[in-house]
């Protein structure tokens, strides 16, 4: 909350040297912020590396653990970017059941949602009808 709390009361130096100066501050303190962020971080990597450890039988892929431990700045893989392509979701196979319950299920809501269509325009016209009533009385 900090680091948002500086950048939004930052104000861009523009020659004048009390800004230029109190901006300077700000980034400094901005700077430390994140250094301390960096450091939480790697320190959070080594404890999901221990967890790994003393969890053998939950592991990931190896290629996915070497990938975590050789990259420092891990956690921003976790933050998409705007510009980024997201990749599509890898879907497992689901049993045939599944698959039925689940198309079931949206039938169902399909079936809700028109319903609830029905009487938002049955809703919306009698609104209406008593509106024009109420002009007619004036």
């Amino acid at each position: 909350m900090e680091i948002f709390q500086i950048t939004r009361a930052t104000q861009l130096p523009h020659g004048v040297t009390q800004i230029q100066a109190a901006y300077q501050d700000r980034f400094g303190k901005l700077q430390e912020h994140l250094r301390q962020l960096t450091l939480l971080f790697r320190k959070l990597c080594l404890l999901y590396e221990r967890c790994v450890e003393m969890t053998p039988d939950l592991q990931e892929s190896p290629a996915e653990k070497t990938d975590m431990i050789n990259n420092e700045y891990a956690f921003l893989q976790l933050v998409p970017f705007v510009s980024e392509e997201t990749e599509a979701v890898r879907m497992e196979t689901c049993s045939p059941a599944v698959i039925q319950e689940r198309r079931e299920v949206h039938q169902k809501v399909r079936q809700k949602n028109q319903e609830m269509k029905v009487l938002m325009d049955q809703m919306r016209n009698l609104l209406w009808d008593v509106n024009a009533m109420l002009t007619m009385r004036k």
